[in-house]
């Protein structure tokens, strides 16, 4: 898919922070984060689905619903945002919904950790793409054409306890090289600062 988000600007925080011990979602899946210590604490208020991960959805419909266990037209709410392609993949994107029973989102998994659409693009070869761009770069975000780290573009502290900043954390890769195949399918980097290049081509050196 060529459609793609175009980053013009990358804070130092995302050579600076860890990535995660095992991959974005191995490390992930196996965070004790939140204040409880029982994980999964980022997908505990839903999520904007892009228009292109909702098409995704709605192309393999009957194993999303089965796997999350409601229809697919209860997994929304709100209306669509976003005005370009440089905001999300698809143009726009839409909140999903979390559940009134643990208020997890529609789409983590009900009797067991981790994400359903993780699930099924690992165990059913779907795209990556069906999942959320906010969700495959955590704890990355984007806002204006600008990467960084959680806390730097959503003033929002990075989860307690998530693997990045565990103490237990052993990987020498920052978060920048760690998501480098998220970065890559997700972003169009042309950057301005020159100082920042030169890590840009350290990063495709190292693809």
């Amino acid at each position: 898919m060529d459609n793609k988000i175009k980053i013009t600007r990358i804070t130092e925080g995302c050579f600076l922070q860890k990535g995660f011990d095992n991959g974005p979602f191995k490390g992930c899946f196996n965070a004790k984060c939140g204040e409880d210590q029982k994980g999964d604490a980022c997908c505990r208020y839903g999520c904007d689905v892009d228009k292109e991960s909702y098409d995704l959805m709605m192309i393999n419909r009957e194993i999303v619903e089965a796997a999350i266990g409601q229809p697919l037209s209860l997994a929304f709410k709100g209306r669509w945002f976003g005005t370009s392609k440089e905001e999300y993949l698809g143009g726009e994107a839409i909140r999903s919904r979390t559940r009134k029973e643990d208020g997890f989102c529609v789409f983590h998994s009900k009797n067991s950790k981790g994400c359903t659409l993780v699930k099924l693009v690992l165990d059913r070869g779907i795209s990556k793409r069906i999942i959320p761009t906010i969700c495959r770069i955590y704890p990355l975000a984007y806002h204006n054409n600008k990467l960084g780290t959680y806390d730097e573009i959503l003033k929002v502290p990075i989860e307690k306890g998530c693997n990045c900043i565990s103490e237990e954390n052993k990987t020498t890769e920052s978060l920048f090289i760690g998501q480098k195949n998220e970065i890559e399918d997700i972003f169009e980097i042309k950057l301005k600062e020159t100082k920042k290049k030169v890590k840009i081509n350290s990063f495709n050196n190292n693809r």
